[in-house]
């Protein structure tokens, strides 16, 4: 009905159309789009989950956020925010009292996320915002295959992953970035630190094979026996 946009012409007759263009003159335009465009994406998921909120519901929520910001009301964007939250709320209460799958925790937890992609892609943010954005859509699609990896984890590997967390993300960080000795040539902090892992893998080995005792090679055992 509308016809195709002549965009050659558009380019010979002197408009410039590029995409830096439109980013210039029309940044909240560009930011309304790009929030919907990011809502669609989560929503589709959600869409072909068979789930209550949807395409639609999602393309709304982050355009919904985008417009509160571009508006520059701190008060709307909390009103909002609230509405989202509220929305959220009722969606899991309901999964919770009905035992019905599709009003799970899941779906609440993903509306709120999509007003906080809208959010920053109203300030502004929009590689963070894709990236939260494709995040998200990647776990929701791959809720089996994780909650079956989850699954088959054991108690040791867990705490493993614990130690090994709190190794490197806490301490870690807090160990001194200069040399401790005259030379200049190593940390001993650093060093300690990332060994604690293989001593704690080493002991463990070293005690499960002592509680099962030494091993006897075959060739030992036909020996002895004869």
């Amino acid at each position: 009905m509308f016809g195709t946009v002549p965009w050659g012409e558009l380019a010979l007759a002197g408009v410039d159309v590029s995409p830096d263009y439109v980013l210039e003159h029309y940044p909240n335009v560009t930011r309304l789009v790009f929030a919907a465009a990011l809502g669609m994406l989560l929503g589709t998921e959600r869409e072909w989950s068979q789930k209550p909120a949807g395409t639609r519901t999602f393309t709304i929520i982050t355009t919904l956020a985008a417009v509160m910001v571009v508006a520059e009301e701190p008060a709307l964007l909390l009103l909002g925010g609230a509405l989202v939250v509220i929305q959220g709320s009722v969606f899991a209460f309901r999964g919770l009292i009905t035992g019905d799958e599709s009003y799970l925790l899941t779906t609440s937890v993903s509306m709120i996320l999509a007003y906080g992609v809208g959010v920053l892609v109203g300030k502004g943010y929009f590689l963070e915002g894709v990236i939260i954005a494709v995040i998200t859509t990647f776990l929701l699609v791959l809720r089996r295959e994780l909650h079956g990896f989850a699954r088959k984890l054991s108690k040791d590997e867990i705490r493993s992953a614990i130690e090994f967390a709190i190794l490197a993300f806490v301490i870690y960080p807090l160990l001194p970035n200069q040399p401790l000795d005259p030379w200049g040539r190593s940390t001993p902090g650093r060093c300690g630190c990332w060994s604690s892992p293989s001593a704690a893998s080493g002991s463990r080995t070293t005690s499960s094979s002592s509680a099962t005792g030494p091993a006897v090679s075959p060739s030992r055992a036909s020996s002895a026996a004869w």
